[in-house]
């Protein structure tokens, strides 16, 4: 990955922690470990997206994708 692109990936992590903490404010007390952890939220978030498109790409290869001519096998006559 470019230089760039890193930067800009991280530019929008720390905007999207400082949201969060804007949007949260300070946890109160008894609240859970991770209300206590700066930007858990957007990680989480990031994460399970990353997941998710991964998770959706194996399952498109491994169980929806067909050979190219799946469809077309015995429709013809002159084929």
């Amino acid at each position: 990955m470019k230089t760039r692109h890193l930067i800009i990936l991280f530019l929008a992590l720390a905007l999207a922690i400082a949201a969060e903490r804007f949007a949260l404010g300070t946890p109160a007390d008894g609240a859970p470990w991770w209300m206590h952890v700066p930007g858990f939220f957007a990680l989480f978030g990031f994460f399970i997206c990353l997941a998710l498109a991964f998770l959706s790409k194996a399952l498109g290869n491994y169980w929806l994708q067909r050979a190219e001519r799946y469809y077309g096998r015995g429709r013809h006559a002159d084929e």
